[in-house]
């Protein structure tokens, strides 16, 4: 996983590590462009926080690539800023942060 230095998200990176071992899938993060070896995949990812008397993730997009730089996944997240109320906003960052991790690894929907 190619550490982003941009997102500032608190657990952030913990939960989403976390959720990818639950697959299993073994990780390793690392600053680019020192992409180790071993890297069969690489995911990239953003994210960015609104504030509504609390911070909560109102984006997020993880791109997952493999060894030939080629897309081979793609999951996102965005909070609805038109007309109506979308409550998902109000649920935990580690909710959406597994709901992005398992829609990009979900193998029945490709």
């Amino acid at each position: 996983m190619e550490n982003n230095s941009k997102v500032k998200t608190d657990r952030f990176q913990e939960t989403r590590i976390n959720r990818l071992e639950s697959h299993p899938i073994q990780i390793q993060v690392f600053n680019a462009p020192f992409k180790p070896d071993i890297c069969e995949f690489t995911l990239n990812y953003d994210a960015t926080e609104d504030y509504e008397t609390v911070f909560f993730i109102s984006d997020m997009m993880l791109k997952l690539y493999n060894r030939a730089g080629q897309r081979i996944g793609l999951s996102e997240y965005h909070v609805s800023r038109g007309d109506g109320l979308d409550l998902t906003k109000c649920q935990g960052n580690d909710v959406k942060i597994n709901r992005v991790i398992d829609g990009l690894l979900d193998t029945r929907k490709k």
